[in-house]
């Protein structure tokens, strides 16, 4: 039993995070409360356990952005409560270990995921998140909170400059790293944004495997991002959040 304890915090969190890079955002969550119910009796990393709740709280604001973008009020209201359950634990759990070095980290990163859960785009918020990690020598898990830095950026039509300083070392560390999703990731925000990143390096191998049917019928890059949103039942409104474009721009 106490071999098996030993090794349910990292499972738990390898799992969860397999689960949020694929898309498969319940399945994350849902990984991730398992593995703080494992972890509840047990005398664990406490480093697992925080790294669960910000895993967790990730997996709850995936949820919520999905939702709302099908207008499935309900379903986001649901993942907005469950994050909130998981930040007021992580709390709790800060006040009571203090000394532990990683939380600091985590709450921030928690704290930023929470903006995050409820629509509102925090970049101060990931930028103090990012300096957090990168004070404990964490150049990944900086990298992320330097993506999502430069999505709220851009969402919040803040200084491009930032938004490209943020992209560029993100991505520096995930080409540095091997970190093939992150690194996806933050190609496609940076197409996305119409940001251009410091060192341009090979096409992506989503980018290589795109289909040219577009390119075929004359549309723009673009026109063809625009299209396929609006297949996927997006509204000009929306379409223009995740592109970063006005509404009317989407429409035309």
């Amino acid at each position: 039993a106490q071999f098996d304890a030993q090794f349910a915090g990292p499972l738990a969190t390898a799992r969860a995070e397999l689960a949020l890079w694929e898309g498969r955002d319940h399945d994350a969550f849902q990984a991730s409360t398992e593995g703080l119910a494992a972890l509840a009796h047990t005398v664990a990393d406490e480093g697992a356990d925080s790294v669960l709740f910000a895993l967790g709280l990730a997996a709850a604001a995936n949820r919520a952005e999905r939702a709302s973008a099908r207008r499935a009020t309900d379903q986001a209201e649901a993942a907005r409560r469950d994050g909130d359950q998981l930040l007021t634990r992580l709390q709790a759990l800060a006040d009571a270990h203090t000394s532990f070095a990683m939380t600091p980290a985590v709450l921030a990163q928690c704290r930023a995921e929470h903006s995050r859960l409820h629509g509102h785009p925090n970049p101060a918020g990931w930028a103090a998140a990012a300096a957090e990690w990168e004070a404990l020598g964490q150049p990944y898990p900086a990298a992320c909170a330097r993506w999502r830095e430069a999505e709220a950026l851009l969402a919040t039509k803040a200084s491009r400059a930032r938004a490209e300083q943020a992209l560029g070392a993100a991505h520096a560390v995930a080409v540095r790293l091997g970190a093939v999703p992150l690194r996806r990731e933050l190609e496609l925000l940076a197409q996305r944004g119409r940001v251009r990143l410091e060192a341009p390096a090979e096409p992506s191998a989503a980018t290589a495997e795109a289909p040219s049917v577009a390119a075929s019928l004359g549309l723009t890059q673009r026109e063809a991002e625009v299209l396929a949103l609006v297949a996927a039942g997006r509204t000009n409104r929306q379409i223009g959040q995740e592109l970063f474009i006005t509404p009317k721009t989407a429409g035309v």
